[in-house]
This record gives structure tokens, C-alpha cells and sequence, in this order.
């Protein structure tokens, strides 16, 4: 019965001596540095790879603003939803670029029909311009947009767009022309005229479209062919 408590006491004794040897090599204070060293270096590999997480949803979230914005103007078109429309586009330079081309094509109207009878040309002129605000706005709101974007600039904007691709379906291809500037270029499918959308930055993840460009010259010229005259070109 006293041998294996002698074994057991023996193993003992072994085990203590190398622990006290292990404590004896080394110091306290030096094993506690290691271990505040190893949970320092934990920690800041934590910290590096959570802020490259960050930094790479930020660079996808900033770089698909463009597209998020032009779906955005999309959505609130078909909705007809003038209150998000507002935050999405800037209405005041849209109503002046469709004030100015609505204004030569009724001049051209007017000089069309003046070779008929002047004074009904000129009162009928008189009568659109006072319309044309009207005009302006329904083309400029969500509901026309489509139709001024396309070009289409003499039908209902309150009717059903004649198809659901290309400009009339809001649906381009966006073009980065700086940080805080894209270009979406969109192609009439009835006509082929190609027009653009400029979306600028607003904010770090917001944009919003200020300003436009058509086809003005094609339009012009057809629209004058379809009066009987022939457009000038510089």
C-alpha cells in the first residue's frame, strides 16, 4: 500500500522542479509582457481587418451611386412621386433647358404657319407661349420626364409611353466623368436620338441629376421637316 503513494509523491516532486526551473528562467513580469503583447497584436489585426471591411463596403456603396440614383429617378417616375423627385433631381435647370428648345420649336411653328395666315400664326404663337409653362412643368415632373428625356416633346406626358426600354424606361449607361460628376446616356428606341443625364454628388453617398442633353439639332431639323420647312445649320 506505501509504494504507489511513494510513485505518486515522486511524480510530484518531478513536476515541481520543472515548473520551478520553468519560473526560475523566467521572470514574472516578463511572461505577463508577452501575454499583453500577444492580446495588443490580437487586437489591432481585429481592428485592421474590420477597417478594411469598412473601407471596402464604403468604396462599393460611394461607386454605386450613379446606378442607385438613375434606379431611384426611375422608381419615383413610375410612381409619379413628386415628393422624392424633389431630392432627385434638380427641377429648376430641367424646366429651363425644356423652356429654351420649346421656345424655337413654337418659333418655328409660328414661321410655319405664317406662310398660311400671319395674324392666326402669330396669335396661336402667342397662345402657346402662354401654355407653355404648363407644358414645361409636366415634362420636367415625374410623369413626363420619360417623354423629355426622349425627345418626345409634343405628346401627353400623362399617357403610356409608346415602350418600357431605353429612355423611356429611364434605364442607361452610366459613364464616370470625375468623383462627383457621371454621365448616363440613354438611346431612344423608337428613334434611336442618344441623350444624357448629368448626376452630380450631392452629398457622400447622394446624387442627384442637374442637368441634361439632347438631340436639339435633330429635333429641330425634324421638327421643322414636319412644318414643310427646312432647318438651318450652322
Amino acid at each position: 500500500m506505501e509504494t504507489p503513494v511513494k510513485s505518486i509523491n515522486k511524480r510530484t516532486e518531478v513536476v515541481s522542479y520543472v515548473f520551478g526551473e520553468i519560473e526560475r528562467m523566467v521572470p514574472p513580469h516578463k511572461a505577463k509582457n508577452n501575454q499583453s503583447s500577444n492580446f495588443v497584436k490580437l487586437n489591432m489585426t481585429l481592428l485592421y481587418r474590420f477597417l478594411t471591411i469598412c473601407l471596402i463596403v464604403a468604396f462599393i456603396t460611394f461607386s454605386m451611386g450613379p446606378w442607385r440614383a438613375i434606379h431611384s429617378i426611375s422608381q419615383a417616375a413610375i410612381a409619379d412621386d413628386k415628393e422624392q423627385w424633389q431630392q432627385l433631381v434638380k427641377p429648376a435647370a430641367f424646366e429651363s433647358y425644356a423652356d429654351k428648345l420649346l421656345s424655337g420649336l413654337l418659333k418655328i411653328k409660328m414661321t410655319a404657319d405664317s406662310l398660311k395666315d400671319p395674324a392666326l400664326a402669330l396669335r396661336n404663337y402667342q397662345e402657346n407661349m402662354n401654355a407653355m409653362p404648363k407644358t414645361v412643368r409636366q415634362l420636367t415632373s415625374p410623369k413626363g420626364f420619360s417623354y423629355l428625356l426622349c425627345g418626345d416633346l409634343s405628346s401627353d406626358p400623362y399617357a403610356k409611353p409608346p415602350g418600357t426600354t431605353g429612355c423611356w424606361a429611364l434605364d442607361g449607361k452610366v459613364t464616370w466623368e470625375s468623383p462627383t460628376q457621371a454621365k448616363v446616356t440613354f438611346i431612344n428606341p423608337e428613334t434611336q436620338w442618344q441623350s444624357s443625364v448629368t448626376l452630380s454628388r450631392v452629398g457622400l453617398f447622394t446624387w442627384q441629376a442637374v442637368d441634361m442633353e439632347l438631340p436639339v439639332e435633330t429635333i429641330i431639323e425634324r421638327f421643322a421637316k414636319s412644318n414643310g420647312l427646312k432647318a438651318d445649320k450652322k
